[in-house]
């Protein structure tokens, strides 16, 4: 099965901003690194070959984007809405299940490389298959299982008399079957990439049976930072890597005022950071440690962080897509 979330990352991320220095120091400006350009691929005509090596030698590359406009459009829309709206509230996160609204300063992804930063500066809404339930997991045998409890969960959608609760159910459930076809689409080729047998990975994620898997979709909306002091060693998104098979990343364009900040990787066999440069209408894909593992280190599960706006872009605010 893919990799096992982590545990109570909320909880963790706590206790990390707890063991911080009680008057951390503000971090100093971000520098400017030199920018890094993906390999592109298009979906259908991979390649074994390419597909493996920039697994391989980056463990990311650029994807053509398979997701009609009008589906991205409406859930960056709606999302838009939601990020502005007091219904937060009322579908906020439980500890251990990623799914519903968690806020700026509540987690920190360093807990997935085994360190202790300051929370990340985004806020998140998450949602696993739109097809569990309570009923499906109180009549299913397969829910049953105990790590059940930590992968699979009821969707939690907002309360509100506005209708946005209702319209972000409907459009991230269309957004999140759209991510869903691109990544078994993914598989057969990573397949035979990696040289696994005809239906290793397929079997494994099972996306014909659209409740068994463990898949989320995170809108992450990384907020403006003017007027806010941003700690020593925070980011957007601390330095981790992915424990899915991988990510799929899209990043919406409908910036009203400049984005800031953005994506960064270090590659293997590497110490030095690169920015990459955003990629509209296309997916970054980035292997993560449960392909690396599977594939006896043919993929690589490579490093990456969300850096913070240069000095003077801190207005800005940017909103993507994971998968």
């Amino acid at each position: 099965r893919p990799a096992r979330l982590p545990p109570s990352m909320e909880g963790a991320a706590a206790a990390a901003e707890a063991a911080a220095p009680p008057h951390a120091e503000e971090a100093p400006p971000p520098v400017a690194l030199e920018a890094l350009e993906l390999p592109q691929l298009r979906l259908g005509d991979l390649g074994e070959e390419n597909l493996r090596a920039c697994c391989e030698e980056l463990g990311f590359f650029v994807l053509a984007n398979g997701i009609p406009e009008d589906v991205v459009a409406r859930a960056t829309h709606i999302a838009r809405r939601f990020f502005v709206h007091n219904c937060k509230s009322s579908c906020r996160s439980r500890a251990n299940i990623p799914r519903g609204y968690i806020g700026v300063n509540k987690e920190s992804f360093a807990i997935l490389a085994g360190e202790q930063r300051p929370n990340d500066l985004v806020e998140k809404m998450r949602m696993g298959p739109p097809a569990v339930s309570a009923e499906l997991m109180a009549e299913n045998p397969y829910f049953a299982h105990p790590e059940a409890a930590e992968l699979l969960a009821p969707n939690v959608w907002p309360q509100d008399r506005d209708g946005v609760g209702a319209e972000l159910k409907e459009a991230f459930e269309a957004l999140y079957y759209c991510f869903e076809s691109v990544a078994e689409a993914l598989l057969p080729p990573m397949e035979r990439a990696f040289g696994f047998e005809e239906g290793t990975l397929v079997g494994a994620l099972d996306f014909e049976n659209r409740e068994r898997h463990a898949s989320i979709l995170s809108a992450n909306l990384y907020p403006s930072l003017r007027g806010r002091k941003v700690k020593s060693g925070q980011l957007r998104l601390a330095e981790h890597t992915d424990v899915s098979l991988f990510t799929l990343v899209l990043h919406t364009d409908d910036v009203e005022t400049p984005a800031g900040g953005g994506l960064e990787i270090c590659p293997p066999q590497s110490t030095k950071w690169f920015r990459v440069p955003d990629s509209k209408h296309r997916f970054v894909v980035n292997i993560g440690d449960c392909l690396a593992y599977w594939s006896g280190g043919g993929g690589s599960s490579t490093r990456d962080r969300g850096f913070l706006p240069e000095k003077g872009d801190e207005g800005g605010c940017r909103l993507s897509f994971a998968f």
